[in-house]
């Protein structure tokens, strides 16, 4: 994530591989998280979010998911507090 002003608003993309299920089961978790993130992007600073997708995230039930997605949000959110804003933020937490 990239906390930046410029951006306008709140920008995200979502990486799915192959590895997590057919296009129709990306296309889902696709689907999913951007409703998830447009109900939390009024509590997020401007930038660019990459949100990344593992196997575990498609398996998740819908409350399951937006827990996890809370929880990566707020640990790139932490990381990105302490760099400073402009500086790229990589987390490990699995969604």
């Amino acid at each position: 994530m990239v906390i930046d002003d410029a951006a306008g608003g709140v920008r995200v993309a979502f990486s799915t591989p192959k590895r997590i299920g057919t296009a129709v089961v990306r296309n889902r978790a696709r689907r999913q998280l951007r409703e998830l993130m447009r109900e939390r992007a009024h509590h997020l600073p401007h930038g660019w979010y990459l949100l990344g997708i593992d196997h575990l995230a498609v398996d998740n039930s819908w409350g399951q998911l937006g827990i996890s997605l809370d929880r990566v949000l707020a640990a790139g959110l932490s990381r990105a507090e302490h760099r400073g804003s402009h500086t790229a933020v990589t987390t490990s937490e699995s969604m």
